[in-house]
């Protein structure tokens, strides 16, 4: 796919979180300004789309949702400028609003000029919006095994479950560590050997999320709280009172510190389960029984530490094979943050943009 692209080509964006969703959409943009076809197929190994920004619904309440990775979004007005039309699209749908709730304990987060924006629908619903812009094509719980090169020049890509399709070009954004594990020959040597001296490294968390009934005043009125000074918790949402909803069903959200995610890696979810709802219930003794209740473990939460493996390769994407091209973006190559995610992705689709001379003829 190097080269005009004049006719009908494949592009497979593995990961459907926010940063695959970004590409998926801008790719499309690029492509139909130009009058040029492309078809964008999105894989991934989870039952929905979303990623880390997942929204989690109560199993008996469809009404009470929390969100189990990202929370919110802190940017600066500089950053809305320069992602400008994000930020207005997101708006203007009602998708991304000023955060206005109550906040407990000291945020890393703050500083002069930080704005702090909530999703009133769920994280998830950014991801939705961007994936129905670009009419792509999503299949969920598809986990990718091995890519392999093929003769023709194409990608020959195998999923765990026995699935293989070819595609002309795929992008990456899964965390490093696992674009690492890939099996196949899908890669040039050097370049393998570049992102792997990176050192790119994630945190690993523990969300506890505790629905409650219609109705049900929990006794907690701030919308978010950073625990200092406890070796289990580090963050606790009320979520409707976050997104500014504070008569929607209530749900509690609990993250665990780093350290005791890294302590607990190998512990089973209702083992860390017991464990967090025991520490939840001494710091909030009077929260009534929950609806139900969900856990889930984030192996990679947020990106601790990366090294560049040379200088000049700082890009905020790394290309592991030019032709046919696969390219890996997201967190692991800017920031965990979603300026971080819009900075990787727009970057990634104006290096595509280029190499495939998707611009509109003069």
């Amino acid at each position: 796919m190097s080269g005009n692209v004049n006719s009908m080509s494949g592009v497979l964006i593995v990961g459907a979180g926010f940063t695959g969703a970004i590409i998926a959409a801008e790719l499309k943009r690029v492509a139909g300004d130009a009058g040029k076809l492309l078809s964008v197929t999105l894989w991934d190994k989870a039952r929905g789309s979303g990623g880390r920004f997942t929204t989690a619904r109560c199993p008996t309440n469809a009404k009470c949702h929390a969100d189990v990775g990202g929370q919110y979004v802190s940017t600066t007005e500089n950053d809305i400028n320069k992602f400008g039309r994000f930020y207005t699209g997101l708006r203007e749908r009602g998708l991304l609003t000023d955060m206005t709730a109550a906040v407990e304990g000291a945020s890393p987060y703050t500083g002069e000029g930080v704005r702090d924006m909530v999703a009133p629908l769920g994280m998830s619903s950014l991801v939705k919006h961007f994936l129905a812009t670009s009419t792509a094509s999503f299949v969920s719980e598809r986990e990718v095994r091995s890519i392999q090169k093929t003769p023709e020049g194409k990608l020959n890509v195998a999923t765990i479950s026995g699935v293989t399709e070819e595609f002309d070009a795929v992008v990456l954004t899964m965390p490093v560590p696992q674009i690492l594990k890939l099996q196949g020959d899908f890669y040039d040597q050097k370049a393998f050997e570049e992102l792997t001296n990176r050192n790119v490294e994630y945190s690993t968390r523990f969300t506890l999320v505790l629905f409650f009934p219609d109705r049900c005043d929990i006794g907690l009125k701030f919308g978010f709280k950073f625990v200092d000074n406890d070796d289990v918790i580090r963050y606790v949402a009320v979520d409707n009172i976050k997104r500014g909803a504070p008569r929607d069903p209530a749900a509690l959200v609990v993250h665990t510190t780093w350290q005791f995610g890294k302590d607990h890696l190998e512990e089973s979810k209702e083992q860390v389960e017991q464990i967090l709802l025991d520490r939840v219930y001494q710091m909030f003794p009077e929260l009534p029984k929950t609806d139900s209740r969900k856990i889930h473990k984030w192996r990679f939460s947020q990106v601790r530490s990366k090294e560049a493996a040379c200088e000049g390769s700082k890009t905020p994407y790394f290309v592991l094979n030019k032709k046919p091209l696969v390219l890996c973006a997201g967190d692991g190559f800017t920031d965990s943050s979603l300026n971080g995610c819009l900075e990787s992705s727009t970057s990634a689709c104006r290096f595509m943009e280029s190499e495939w001379k998707l611009s509109p003829s003069p």
